[in-house]
């Protein structure tokens, strides 16, 4: 075997030994890598909590981002507790309110619509 075979024997053998490196060293770290999210509050207010006929309901006003990774929102919950550690209320995000349309016609009459989803996972 020649210097300049032996040679080539040595490169061929790095090179496969770095692509196989390479995407073994990126599955790892993507494993080891934790995703982040973070609550931006809307106007200071992250949640309110409202109250009428039909019992009680929170809004949430927040947008969440997630950091490091896609990640998927399926549940948000909710427990509101007094000072002493004495649970009020606990709840879960269960229904999107996305239209509230109120129609004026010619006449008197007035029509309002309400729509009511079952919320979906969120991909973020």
């Amino acid at each position: 075997m020649t210097q300049y075979e032996r040679a080539s024997l040595y490169l061929s053998g790095i090179a496969v030994v770095i692509s196989v490196a390479i995407p073994f060293v990126q599955f790892i770290y993507h494993k080891i890598q934790r995703p982040r999210l973070h609550i931006i509050p809307f106007d200071g207010q992250p949640l309110t909590l409202s109250f009428d006929s039909f019992g009680p309901y929170a809004w949430f006003r927040f947008s969440i981002q997630c950091e490091n990774e896609s990640c998927i929102v399926k549940t948000i919950k909710l427990s509101i507790c007094r000072a002493n550690g004495e649970s009020l209320y606990s709840a879960k995000w269960v229904l999107l309110k996305p239209i509230h349309v109120n129609r004026m016609f010619a006449d008197v009459q007035h029509a309002t619509i309400d729509t009511s989803t079952l919320v979906h996972p969120i991909r973020i």
